[in-house]
Formats: structure tokens, sequence, C-alpha cells
């Protein structure tokens, strides 16, 4: 809300725009009351011109870098922000890693080994300003038993892609828990 100098009360009637949430220009009015002049004889509505500045933007991510395992790795990246700036994202080499907007999140997919820079951008919106971009260094890996996902292994197998990154005799650790016909296994 605005404060106003030499208001009163008493003599005056305030109007217009008087109280405000979001940045943006807005005008007041005072009008005299009866019996009321402004000095040079009038006593109609004068109008008071106030704003309210946008605060400055902040935007950080987690994490802030990233490996994936492979085509069709997918690795999220966590956007916090203040206010309601859109956000976008880009990939400084779609054919390493491509990078999609879900909420509030960036979801970064690998398409091929090598490396990519994802940056995250937000735009100015209804009460802060556009914060500085920030990046995410983004290494796809040439996928392995060992370092992909069950998910990822059924992709590229169902792809007929298995003989380009598997061999035979790869093996991937997994543990056991439970219990089985009458044996009990832990972390085994």
């Amino acid at each position: 809300a605005p404060t106003l100098s030499d208001y009163d009360a008493a003599k005056m009637t305030l109007g217009g725009d008087t109280s405000k949430t979001n940045a943006g220009s807005y005008a007041a009015t005072v009008t005299p009351k009866a019996n009321y002049r402004w000095p040079d004889g009038s006593s109609s509505a004068k109008s008071v011109p106030w704003s309210i500045a946008k605060a400055a933007g902040s935007l950080s991510l987690s994490p802030t870098s990233a490996t994936l395992g492979g085509v069709g790795e997918v690795q999220v990246i966590s956007v916090t922000r203040a206010g309601d700036g859109a956000i976008s994202a880009t990939s400084s080499n779609t054919g390493v890693a491509t990078a999609q907007i879900s909420g509030s999140n960036v979801v970064v997919t690998g398409k091929g080994e090598g490396s990519a820079t994802t940056t995250v951008k937000v735009a100015e919106g209804t009460n802060h300003l556009s914060p500085s971009n920030k990046t995410v260094n983004i290494s796809v890996v040439k996928p392995t038993v060992a370092n992909s996902t069950w998910d990822n292994i059924k992709s590229i197998s169902e792809a007929g892609n298995a003989a380009s990154y598997f061999a035979v005799g790869d093996v991937k650790s997994i543990k056991i828990n439970g219990t089985v016909q009458g044996y009990t296994f832990s972390n085994v």
C-alpha cells in the first residue's frame, strides 16, 4: 500500500489502487471532502502513481551433474525457483542427451555416448525477475550390464542392440533377501 505524505483522512478520501499484492504500476486517487479544495481551487480527484518492483529471481538445480548409463537412461533434475516464471531447458548436444520439462523438473534422456550441457532458464514471472541461467553437465557412457538398470537392459535387448553393448559372460550383482522353500537369505 502506498504511504502518502501530507494525506489527512479528515479532509480527503483515498480511492483507486490503495493496496496491491503483485508487482506492477498502480494509481491511487485522492479527493477533497466536502468544504475542501486543492490549492488551485479545484475539487476533483488527483491521481497518485505508485508501483511495486519485482523481487530478484533465484534458481537452484539438483543434481548439478549426472552420468547416464546409455541410451534411454533418464535423469530427473529438480528445479527450485522463486516465483512462477516459466522453466525451459536445452541441451548443447541432442545427439547425446535431450532435455524436457515435466512440472518443476527437467527430464534428461540419454541418446548417445558423449558429453552435453543442459542449460536451465527461468523466465521473469509475476513478482520475480529472471535469475541467471544454470547448467548441468551430462555424460552418457556406453551401457554395460554392470552400469545399466534392469529396465535399460530390457529396453536395449528388446531393441535388438544387446550385442552392441553386452558380451557373453557379463554379470550384474544382485542381492537376495527373503525366504524361499524354507531357506532364509539375508543380503546374499
